[in-house]
């Protein structure tokens, strides 16, 4: 609308002019702007929730290897502990072996 007021009066179509003018402003809202602007919100949504799965899985994956060094120094430490039964049950077993070998020789 190209609307033209005389500086002294505004007449009805000056008043028209400004009414529709204002109208148009409040209700002509770009539905691209909108559009446009929904899309926007929606990528950062959709950007802080992946950075928030992202930390959650960084967290994750700390605390799996955290546990997953533990559980390999627990295995070492079992493994050692093992060892060290098997010998001593060896031990053991050659002391009964040399009972049973002095028994018979006694016999």
């Amino acid at each position: 609308h190209n609307c033209e007021r005389n500086r002294n009066t505004i007449n009805f179509y000056d008043k028209n002019c400004i009414n529709q003018s204002k109208r148009t402003s409040a209700t002509s809202i770009d539905p691209t702007d909108d559009n446009e602007q929904n899309e926007i919100d929606r990528s950062e949504t959709d950007t802080e929730s992946l950075l928030t799965i992202i930390a959650m899985l960084r967290t994750t994956v700390d605390q799996s290897t955290h546990e997953k060094e533990v559980l390999e120094q627990r295995l070492i430490e079992e493994q050692v502990r093992a060892q060290q039964e098997i010998r001593s049950f060896a031990a053991s077993l050659e002391g009964v072996e040399d009972l049973r070998r002095s028994a018979e020789a006694m016999s």
